[in-house]
């Protein structure tokens, strides 16, 4: 099964007037998005392309109830489908043609 799901932390930055997300067990995965829709798209989009590199997914975190978070923090979870991203974003041949 290539359906994937990870916690990632949400956390609105009021300088920055975005929301900030970082994945729990995606080491160095981390995205943005200036609306809560925008930042679950971009959140998806930055794991697939963590995880289109990795032989071995990471495992992902069960226990979400000891995580601290401060109070403009929330956990949300974020799916993907592996299969589906790869058709989605795979490269398509071009054909070379000759010149007469």
């Amino acid at each position: 099964m290539k359906k994937k799901v990870y916690p990632a932390i949400f956390k609105f930055d009021k300088t920055e007037n975005c929301y900030l997300i970082d994945f729990i067990d995606l080491k160095g995965c981390s995205t943005f998005g200036k609306s809560i829709e925008e930042a679950f798209s971009m959140a998806q989009e930055a794991m697939g392309l963590y995880l289109e590199d990795c032989k071995d997914y990471p495992i992902a975190t069960q226990e979400l109830n000891n995580i601290r978070l401060n109070e403009d923090e929330f956990i949300a979870l974020i799916d993907i489908d592996m299969e589906e991203y790869y058709k989605k974003h795979s490269y398509t041949r071009i054909k070379q043609y000759k010149i007469k």
